[in-house]
């Protein structure tokens, strides 16, 4: 890493705390403990912006001369940093980014103050000091010191072969456990672990109402009868053949005794569900004061999940009779998705022939995708699974006992990486892309992060960090490979039930 030496300009720093003024105070200490230190025989110094920008200088002038002036960036990170009404945050890191796009001088460093719901995904891969805990601050500011000094950072140590169980004994199932030490004791620092849920980001607002339209009560021996939800849709379809629609689509409602419940706005005239309600008794509720009572939850966790499968049908997915998503064949071919900057690309839809070249069955990479509420907060929770067609659509799904083991074939190898690698090939799906999954909620939006959530837990490895991406960039396809020899024809006899892999996802 390149540097101007100290001397040579008079107002260089070590390090610009970029942060919002709500969190000065934890700012101010954290700038007195490294202007204690010291780098080179000389103390270590901070650009922050209280002592460095005075009265009638031009304050524009000063950051910039700060930024430029400062070997590292450092971004405080809280949920208040990427929520400035002035947006100054937001143009320091930018700025700062933009020298060193890739990290690859490493200028920028992250500070995690507090968990923050959301990241910028230009941020996300770099590598952050972690503050949260305020138990464990010696631990981060050492390492942030040697950041600032450009000292190496220390080697974790690792003993291969040892498999060190909840209780802290050493596993003697492992191959080196009669080389291991008798006991083994993991460092008393928290870890995070990705797991398989996307958090949400942004939640519809609202859930309108409206009185099911009198006109469809139907009269019978025991009085008035409120129409079936299948006959609300044949109506709705009705009016949308009407009203001559170039791509219909049924909208997403719940029917709960006499109203019908949806994300569409039912105050206007147009609305999809004007053919089955009453344009008088329209209610507009916020969709927040929901998650308290138990039977709005239900509905509201019913709606978010249709909404969900709206959004799997238009990136071109089927769903079958147990609730799994899985890719239909691609004009009667194999379906390939490439979905990694490196790697082979994904082939999540395959045939597999008989002898003659006949198509004996395909094969679907699959996943259940329900909604789940979480630590006060949405997710969506993605099992992976994989389905088996004889033609490649639901209508065929294979059933007997005995395709249980062949599926194993295909999910008995996968472990913690290989759930992960199928949790962000989903979220490419569901995102088709992109790097933010919105999906469509009546008239307005819902949002999910394609970057899974992180279980922490209260022990771990010091100092262990793992590239996630890079991980997954380097995972091979062979998942997606097993071999099928004619002679198994057997094991795909039609049978009442199938043996589930992972079992039905409630």
């Amino acid at each position: 890493m390149q540097h101007v030496s100290y001397g040579e300009i008079a107002d260089q720093r070590d390090v610009f705390l970029s942060h919002r003024s709500v969190d000065k105070p934890w700012v101010r200490q954290l700038a007195a403990r490294i202007e204690n230190e010291y780098y080179n025989d000389r103390p270590l110094r901070v650009w922050l912006d209280e002592a460095e920008v005075r009265p009638g200088q031009s304050v524009v002038a000063e950051i910039n001369r700060g930024l430029e002036n400062s070997r590292f960036i450092a971004l405080v990170l809280t949920p208040d940093y990427f929520d400035s009404p002035s947006g100054w945050t937001d143009a320091e890191w930018q700025a700062a980014l933009f020298t060193d796009p890739a990290g690859r001088q490493a200028r920028v460093i992250p500070l995690l103050v507090r968990d923050c719901p959301y990241i910028p995904i230009l941020l996300r891969h770099l590598g952050m000091i972690d503050f949260r805990d305020e138990r464990d601050f010696e631990r981060s500011f050492t390492k942030l010191l040697r950041v600032l000094r450009e000292e190496p950072l220390p080697r974790p140590q690792a003993f291969r072969g040892q498999l060190i169980t909840p209780t802290g004994q050493v596993s003697r199932e492992t191959v080196l456990a009669e080389r291991a030490v008798v006991e083994g004791k993991p460092d008393a620092v928290e870890e995070d672990l990705p797991c398989n849920l996307l958090p949400v980001i942004r939640m519809p607002e609202f859930i309108w109402s409206a009185p099911i339209a009198k006109r469809l009560y139907r009269t019978g021996r025991h009085g008035m009868s409120l129409p079936r939800k299948d006959e609300l849709k044949r109506i709705i379809r009705a009016d949308q053949e009407e009203r001559g629609l170039e791509h219909p689509l049924m909208p997403a409602f719940l029917r709960y005794e006499d109203r019908l419940y949806t994300f569409h706005d039912l105050e206007g005239d147009n609305h999809p569900l004007f053919a089955v309600t009453e344009s008088d008794g329209v209610i507009r509720e916020p969709a927040s004061l929901w998650e308290d009572d138990p039977d709005q939850y239900r509905m509201l966790v019913w709606l978010l999940n249709m909404t969900v499968d709206r959004h799997c049908y238009y990136v071109g997915l089927i769903k079958d009779e147990k609730a799994r998503f899985f890719f239909p064949p691609d004009d009667g071919k194999d379906r390939i998705i490439k979905w990694r900057a490196c790697g082979r690309p994904r082939t999540p839809t395959k045939r597999y022939l008989n002898d003659d070249d006949t198509v004996k069955f395909w094969r679907h990479t699959a996943a259940w995708l329900p909604l789940m509420y979480l630590g006060l907060r949405f997710y969506l929770r993605i099992t992976p699974t994989v389905v088996f067609t004889y033609d490649g659509t639901e209508r065929t799904i294979m059933k007997g006992p005995k395709v249980g083991p062949l599926a194993m074939r295909w999910t008995g190898r996968d472990r913690n990486l290989n759930i992960l690698y199928h949790t962000r090939f989903w979220a490419y799906v569901l995102a088709r892309g992109g790097s933010i999954i919105r999906m469509r909620a009546g008239d307005q939006d819902l949002y999910f992060d394609t970057r899974p959530a992180f279980i922490r837990l209260p022990v771990g490895i010091a100092d262990d960090r793992l590239n996630l991406d890079e991980l997954i960039a380097q995972f091979p396809e062979e998942a997606e490979e097993f071999d099928w020899e004619p002679g198994e024809e057997e094991s795909l006899d039609s049978g009442e039930d199938e043996d589930e892999v992972y079992g039905d996802d409630e």
